[in-house]
């Protein structure tokens, strides 16, 4: 038997720069992936026998998807240039297994991500402070199963990460 599948979608993206300080960017996402000919056994619920497919959300597809990233960066001065930087994403319900069940799925979450970043004049030194997942979202970024043991695992996303880089360019 062959699978297949039909996408359709569209995304659009966008770059703004009002003056040589800001900057915006975004994009959205929305996508219909799914499966348009497929049949299988799942391996954690085996009595339910070979189960027709067709119609269900391709694994890892979000309906939609979005980011809009926000940058200032200061005029040069003798110490050097400071940017900063907000970025947020979003993501809806992705399934991870082709059976689309509500334990293979992760619900819709949005990211939020901070940075601030030093510049020398030379360009030659950077520091950089972030913050990554500043509201500390729990979400699923993977999922897989084993049949042997009949159970689901899990691969999840980073939780809130503080941290600083320095960087030297030789």
């Amino acid at each position: 038997m062959t699978a297949a599948a039909k996408i359709d979608g569209v995304e659009v993206e966008t770059a703004w720069t009002p003056d040589s300080h800001w900057t915006v960017n975004a994009n959205f996402a929305y996508i219909n992936a799914v499966y348009a000919k497929f049949s299988n056994v799942d391996g954690l619920n085996p009595l339910a026998g070979l189960q027709d497919l067709n119609g269900k959300l391709l694994n890892n597809s979000p309906r939609e998807s979005g980011s809009v990233g926000i940058a200032y960066r200061t005029d040069p001065y003798s110490f050097g240039r400071f940017t900063g930087r907000f970025d947020a994403s979003y993501s809806s319900r992705v399934y991870f297994r082709e059976f689309n069940a509500p334990l293979d799925s992760q619900s819709p979450y949005g990211l939020v991500n901070l940075n601030l970043i030093w510049q020398s004049p030379s360009q030659k030194y950077m520091a950089r402070l972030y913050a990554t997942n500043v509201t500390n979202q729990a979400y699923a970024q993977a999922e897989g199963s084993s049949t042997s043991i009949g159970t689901r695992y899990i691969t999840w996303g980073s939780p809130r990460q503080i941290g600083g880089e320095f960087k030297v360019s030789f």
